[in-house]
């Protein structure tokens, strides 16, 4: 088994480092899969897989190509979104430095968001880089779907088992939403992709269906939410998907149709009563829940563990609440810049597990509050600036022109789903994409 194992890492490595040479673009793909999908491997360096990887992309693309080295030099590092993107890291360093804390592992982080910026900014200029970002979000999708359905089929929980990992011998079990999102956003490219024929046709729609049934299998209202609000950007914005407006409506068909025969489903079964089951979860974050949250009923919790009785839609708006007060009562000197690294754990209210009897925290579930706590108003502002500009640009663009790989629709479906989630939002694999979007904004010339 040994030999087997370091077999293939030779092959890989060999293959790694002849794409480096040859065709760096294809490197983008594997790396896109690694930073969206989450996925790393240790070795026996002092920088992992994922990392490694990333420097060596920068290196080749940046530090041995002297025309993407003037690109860079000349026209990113001037460009007004880059910059702001470069205050907003540098903020995060006032408390820890005003406080006297440790910054070095800050720092580094900050110098690969950065490096991760410049990758995504030279991966989109050229058809490969492109391509090669859509494998490797297809890749993420894919097998974010397959988790969700071997989830469902062997546990019936929510409590997503990564396949890959269990393949490696390690269990890693994460939150259902997350891989829910990276279905959805999937899905949405090979519905473009599928649209203009961008990969074979018969494919996408195979993998566009695969892509769907693990998206419902999620459950997450985040991702669902997201990905039916940017389905209906994308035939409005988009030259060549507007002409085909029966598609929308008979889309608004198909999903009502849907969804109200699912709700005569759940009722004429009796799931609903059985709460306990994959289905009965179904019924009650679909259904259930959303009527709740309108007017039907409230919420209750468990007073001893904290645990979500009925659901989580008016626990994620009451939490947010109590957030924002705690945070309101700092100074206006922490209110302006955050309250650092990690701040938010001084906000967040800690409530009792019921495995083990400690206390714990739940995760701020909304993206933009987890901003304001820990980069403050100054660096919330940036951030909404960098997501208004971009978008507005982008979108502006496509409307008037045909884009042929529209990015900017990924990075919308990721600002919507972070708006019940946490900090997603200023992940590497977002400022990746920041990367490419400023180049598709400022320097891709009009179709």
């Amino acid at each position: 088994m040994e030999i087997l194992i370091y077999t293939v890492a030779v092959l890989v490595v060999a293959v790694v480092l002849f794409l480096l040479v040859e065709q760096p673009y294809f490197l983008i793909a594997p790396l896109t899969f690694a930073t969206f999908y989450v996925f790393n491997i240790e070795i026996p360096f002092p920088i992992d897989s994922r990392g490694l990887l990333v420097l060596l992309i920068f290196l080749r693309l940046y530090i041995f190509d002297k025309e993407n080295m003037v690109l860079v030099n000349d026209h990113l590092f001037r460009n007004k979104i880059f910059l702001m993107i470069i205050f907003f890291l540098i903020f995060e360093l006032i408390v820890p430095i005003s406080e006297g804390e440790k910054f070095i592992s800050y720092l580094k982080e900050i110098l690969l968001i950065i490096v991760s910026v410049i990758i995504g900014f030279l991966g989109m200029q050229n058809n490969i880089g492109k391509k090669s970002f859509l494998i490797g979000l297809f890749f993420a999708g894919i097998l974010s779907s397959i988790d969700l359905i071997f989830t469902f089929f062997t546990t019936g929980e929510l409590n997503i088992i990564r396949v890959i990992d269990l393949l490696m011998g390690n269990k890693v079990i994460g939150n259902h939403n997350y891989p829910g999102l990276l279905s959805g956003v999937a899905f949405l490219f090979a519905y473009i992709c599928l649209s203009r024929n961008i990969f074979n046709k018969f494919l996408m729609f195979a993998v566009m269906v695969f892509l769907f049934i693990g998206m419902l299998f999620s459950t997450s209202r985040s991702t669902l939410g997201g990905v039916i609000f940017v389905f209906f950007m994308i035939n409005f914005f988009e030259r060549d998907f507007r002409v085909k407006i029966k598609r929308i409506y008979l889309s608004i068909f198909i999903l009502l149709l849907l969804y109200v025969g699912g709700l005569f489903y759940f009722q004429f079964t009796g799931i609903p009563n059985n709460r306990f089951t994959f289905q009965g979860v179904f019924y009650y974050r679909l259904y259930s829940e959303p009527l709740q949250y309108f007017g039907k009923s409230q919420l209750s919790f468990n007073p001893y563990t904290g645990e979500l009785i009925e659901g989580s839609m008016n626990f994620r708006s009451e939490k947010w609440k109590k957030d924002l007060l705690k945070f309101f009562k700092n100074d206006p000197a922490h209110q302006f810049f955050g309250l650092g690294p990690g701040g938010y754990l001084e906000i967040s209210e800690k409530v009792y597990n019921k495995w083990n009897n400690v206390k714990g925290q739940y995760a701020a579930h909304n993206g933009y509050i987890f901003i304001l706590i820990e980069r403050g108003f100054l660096g919330l502002f940036l951030f909404l600036a960098i997501i208004i500009t971009l978008s507005f640009y982008l979108l502006k663009k496509s409307f008037y022109s045909e884009v042929q790989f529209p990015f900017v629709y990924l990075f919308i479906a990721i600002v919507f789903y972070s708006i019940g989630q946490n900090s997603e939002l200023t992940s590497r694999f977002v400022f990746m994409l920041i990367g490419g979007l400023i180049y598709s904004a400022y320097f891709e010339r009009n179709e």
